[in-house]
């Protein structure tokens, strides 16, 4: 996503531009999905769909266990993400895994790296 790109969202959003993700990792994972979306191959309401039904099924957990939310949301995003990727078949399970290595990967040995 351009810095361009990020700072209008962030304004639609009525944010600061540096509050609105507390983590790298969040806004790339943002932006992979906003690409993804942009690029034709998902809707932003068909990942919207998705997310909602991640997080209501992490709700019906927390609440069956008792245990509580501490700032799951993005892990909820990606976990969306990942399904709606593999249910459009834009990747397989093993390409995400692979990916998702990679980009785990610390700056050291991934050259693609940057925070």
């Amino acid at each position: 996503m351009s810095d361009a790109r990020f700072r209008e969202l962030a304004a639609a959003l009525g944010r600061d531009e540096s509050s609105v993700f507390s983590a790298p990792w969040e806004a790339r994972a943002f932006a992979i999905a906003l690409g993804l979306s942009e690029a034709g191959l998902f809707t932003w309401d068909e990942f919207r769909a998705q997310l909602i039904a991640e997080v209501g099924a992490s709700d019906r957990i927390r609440e069956r266990d008792g245990t509580s939310d501490q700032g799951e949301y993005y892990q909820h995003f990606v976990r969306a993400l990942e399904t709606i990727v593999r249910e459009k078949n834009i990747a397989s399970g093993a390409e995400l895994a692979a990916k998702i290595a990679e980009l785990a990967a610390p700056a050291a040995t991934n050259p693609n790296h940057r925070d």
